[in-house]
């Protein structure tokens, strides 16, 4: 590692593994050399920061690093990367599930914490047994993000409907079956708006249960039409030939698109 000609310090050929446990104000930092456990430190959450260390500690070196996904995303794996260091991207599974996975017991996910976690990292890099998972592209992980708000926008005016619903079966108000209330059409909305309860209080509670309704079914709305414009604008032939197969609509076909990219990924 020194250098006979200048006496500096020369890590050309050898690989230096850094295993990273990424929180918001801090990460945990592991490094493993030719076998040999280097350090243990903290340092700020930080991509450059961990190339300023490991380019002056080992320069020359080959840079491989991991880190658990989760709340960071994925900005911090592609910085990494734009600096130099090999950096993968990995779950954390109970048992062993597959090569993306981090082998990890039950006694170990009971005693977790911060420097177990960075340097079984870094050994299970630096001895191959892991590799990393799919990373999206930037542009299509923040359509991903567009689709999944539909996801949330849809999932919370349904819970709004059944807040309505719990409602009137608490008061004893029944709707007329001829509207159809389990499909929400406009004629059942229109009589929502219409009831009365016999007291100011009580009314006033159903006229914002309605108003929360009206929020979420706009928002739900606005959503799916922006889903569908981007859809057709970068999507357009997969989303053509998706709704070509018998079963998947609109909204399926989004999904997939969204959720599995590009699937000529998988053998």
């Amino acid at each position: 590692m020194l250098n006979k000609f200048n006496n500096s310090v020369d890590f050309s050929g050898h690989n230096v593994y850094s295993g990273l446990d990424v929180h918001g104000k801090s990460w945990t930092v592991n490094i493993i050399v030719d076998d040999i456990e280097h350090r243990r430190f903290t340092q700020p959450p930080e991509p450059v920061a961990l190339y300023r260390y490991l380019s002056s500690h080992f320069p020359g070196a080959n840079y491989f690093s991991a880190y658990e996904c989760g709340f960071s995303g994925y900005h911090h794996h592609r910085k990494l990367l734009e600096l130099g260091i090999q950096n993968i991207v990995i779950w954390v599974s109970i048992p062993l599930g597959n090569a993306a996975d981090l082998p990890i017991t039950n006694k170990e996910k009971v005693n977790k914490n911060d420097p177990v976690d960075s340097r079984r990292l870094a050994q299970a890099l630096q001895k191959n047994q892991i590799k990393g998972i799919y990373v999206f592209s930037r542009e299509h992980e923040q359509f991903r993000s567009l689709y999944r708000m539909r996801w949330r926008a849809s999932k919370e005016n349904r819970r709004v409907k059944n807040r309505i619903s719990s409602f009137l079966y608490y008061y004893g108000i029944n709707p007329p079956s001829e509207l159809k209330p389990e499909y929400w059409p406009v004629s059942f909305i229109n009589w929502l708006n219409q009831v009365t309860l016999p007291t100011e209080a009580g009314t006033l509670s159903l006229k914002y249960l309605l108003n929360a309704y009206q929020y979420t079914r706009t928002q739900l709305l606005e959503v799916t039409k922006q889903l569908r414009k981007q859809v057709k604008t970068h999507y357009n032939d997969i989303y053509k030939c998706l709704l070509s197969i018998p079963g998947i609509g609109p909204i399926v076909a989004m999904c997939l698109i969204a959720e599995i990219g590009d699937s000529s990924r998988f053998k």
